[in-house]
């Protein structure tokens, strides 16, 4: 119940041999507050578990987790004796996983768990808007969607802790199947199956089995929720065997929520429709038809939580996005800009895209756009669209820029594109400073890319009003 006292469990040693079957070798300290895998953040008394990374070695990080005091180290190789609580495990990274899996088992929270290629993490956080008034939700801050961020999130439920809100990504085949086995989600949606790492998948087809993972477990039988507009998705509601463990999503077809936004501005939005019985309407301080779905998958997962439809059309208007998420910042001069350049793809950008196209006003609108990652083979062809895309939208300039900036040119060429255009294979201060200087009132300027892209780089030479780094 959300309101209940704080009750702080801590880790003892027995869960740490319970949950990794390690050896102990050495026994100092026996209960400990949380869990660390980074010694920068790593608090006196906390667990530090050593995982290797692309370019560095976790175990060469020991000396520095003593020197701040950890209160235990799990260990998968001999290191120097420590006066430390010190257990053995074969490998670390799989230790943290069973420790993860150990620790969702023990407790009692609810598991939600979300996927897709688009709007997981502003799902889980409209998920957690909707649900927060009524019950105790744990969502981590930032994606934490990973073979080592889910266990992760999962190590950080609490006693008072109702439902637990995991983000599922993948990048190769088999990811989901084994996130799936680490969290035992009770829920699970998948919010739509896209062009998201198509470049390490090969095909949607691909994409979309491995997302399929969400809804199986060989033991644990989720509740799920469906999309219902989307061709893989779709096809999953149609496959499920049972339907009393089935919740539906659309904007068009008849569904257990069905959502349409009815007017738009540049701050906001007007959603109306249905949640099961109950019309509703609310406005939200977001933009993007597409973060409807988002809405819509949201909702689903509520209702499975417990919420009624009613009071989740109470708590709708709380919704918001998050850093990079379609968010809006106000320019000094009294321009506007929508940063979402958290993450892009073929998907997203053209969503961004028909957003720039469909909101008015009565200034200038730009559009600054970066490289699309992992898209292999498809990089070229799915680059050149993207220019045709952007093209034949209404912006009085683009700047893109990235290794893909020819391929981005042929498109916006043969769109037909006559007014300013901006290219570059690389970001540069100049560039941004000069966009900064031709903005006037009522302009809108977009912003959007890969994270590798960086294009928060932009921002400072726009010179926003209120501006928060990452």
């Amino acid at each position: 119940m959300k309101g209940a006292a704080y009750l702080l469990r801590m880790f003892t040693v027995k869960d740490l041999l319970q949950g990794t079957q390690g050896k102990l070798l050495k026994e100092v300290a026996k209960e400990f507050p949380s869990i660390s895998t980074d010694t920068r953040t790593l608090n006196p008394g906390e667990i530090f578990i050593p995982l290797d990374g692309e370019n560095f070695k976790g175990h060469n990080f020991i000396s520095k987790a003593l020197e701040k005091k950890t209160g235990a180290i799990l260990i998968s190789q001999d290191i120097p004796a420590a006066n430390v609580t010190t257990i053995r495990v074969n490998d670390t990274l799989t230790a943290l996983q069973n420790l993860g899996h150990y620790w969702r088992k023990k407790n009692k929270s609810k598991i939600v768990a979300i996927t897709g290629s688009n709007g997981k993490t502003t799902t889980k956080f409209f998920l957690k808007n909707i649900l927060e008034n009524k019950f105790d939700i744990l969502a981590s801050e930032k994606s934490f969607n990973n073979h080592i961020g889910v266990p992760l999130t999962l190590l950080n439920i609490r006693p008072e802790t109702e439902i637990c809100l995991v983000e599922m990504g993948t990048n190769h085949p088999g990811e989901i199947a084994t996130l799936v086995k680490i969290a035992e989600p009770d829920i699970a949606v998948v919010t739509v199956v896209g062009e998201a790492h198509i470049g390490l998948f090969g095909s949607k087809d691909l994409i979309a089995n491995e997302k399929r993972e969400i809804y199986r477990h060989p033991e644990h039988n989720p509740l799920r929720v469906y999309n219902l507009d989307n061709e893989w998705t779709k096809k999953m509601y149609l496959d499920c065997k049972n339907p009393t463990q089935a919740i539906s999503f659309s904007l068009n077809n008849k569904a257990d929520v069905l959502l349409h936004v009815t007017s738009e501005t540049l701050d906001s939005m007007v959603v109306e429709g249905m949640i099961k019985d109950a019309a509703g309407k609310a406005t939200v301080s977001f933009v993007g038809h597409h973060n409807v779905y988002n809405l819509m998958a949201a909702a689903g997962c509520a209702l499975w939580c417990g919420m009624t439809p009613q009071e989740i059309w109470e708590q709708i208007p709380k919704c918001k996005t998050t850093w990079g998420r379609n968010q809006v910042i106000p320019l000094q001069s009294k321009a506007k800009m929508i940063f979402d350049a958290y993450n892009a793809n073929p998907d997203s950008m053209k969503a961004l895209i028909e957003t720039g196209s469909t909101l008015k006003t009565e200034g200038k609108k730009i559009l600054i756009l970066g490289d699309m990652q992992q898209l292999g083979e498809f990089a070229v062809i799915r680059h050149e669209e993207l220019g045709r895309i952007a093209g034949k939208a209404n912006f009085e300039l683009i700047w893109f820029m990235g290794e893909n900036f020819e391929n981005f040119e042929r498109g916006v060429r043969a769109a037909g594109f006559s007014k300013k255009l901006i290219l570059s294979n690389s970001y540069e201060d100049s560039l941004a400073s000069s966009v900064g200087s031709m903005l006037q009132p009522n302009d809108i300027v977009f912003i959007k890319g890969s994270r590798a892209a960086k294009l928060e780089r932009v921002i400072p030479h726009l010179n926003p009003v209120d501006w928060t780094e990452k």
